[in-house]
């Protein structure tokens, strides 16, 4: 479980992988927060962490990568708007006939505690994927500095325009 950065041409890739859809949806936002700032991955003792249960409604009939960029944007949204620094989460999802909702434990800090290293313009609609690899299936990624990842597992890759 975990993720890993790559670079692209002009913005920054984040591959994750995980045996679960909902500890994916975790590695790919700690992904995307270390991006901002790296130094904040893992937490260290002397942060002012904080607790909270966050929760997300997505309208329509929604894919796995579409549920997994929406919460993406709903991190960049709290951390701009209401001062949320995302660190860790435990993610689950309720299907219903009308869309999901996602709902989080998680553990942040106030992001004005932060000046980032890298700014996210935004989450991109290109080169993104999430994929279940069965047991007998294994995932090579184009950039050679990710490991081959062996199933069982889901796997993610998000583009971030920086």
């Amino acid at each position: 479980m975990g993720f890993i950065q790559f670079p692209t041409t002009a913005d920054v890739g984040v591959f994750s992988f995980s045996p679960t859809f909902e500890e994916l949806i975790d590695q790919s936002a700690k992904g995307m927060m270390s991006i901002l700032s790296p130094k904040l991955f893992p937490p260290d003792d002397n942060q002012k962490l904080r607790q909270g249960q966050w929760s997300s409604t997505f309208d329509g009939h929604i894919d796995k990568e579409m549920i997994l960029l929406r919460w993406l944007d709903e991190m960049l949204f709290r951390r701009e708007i209401q001062n949320q620094w995302y660190l860790d989460g435990k993610i689950s999802i309720q299907h219903t006939n009308d869309g999901c909702k996602i709902f989080a434990d998680v553990v942040f800090i106030d992001s004005n505690e932060i000046v980032p290293e890298t700014e996210i313009k935004a989450v991109t609609s290109h080169d993104n994927f999430v994929r279940y690899l069965n047991a007998n299936e294994s995932f090579f990624h184009v950039d050679k500095n990710i490991p081959e990842i062996a199933g069982p597992a889901w796997i993610s890759q998000v583009i971030f325009d920086v």
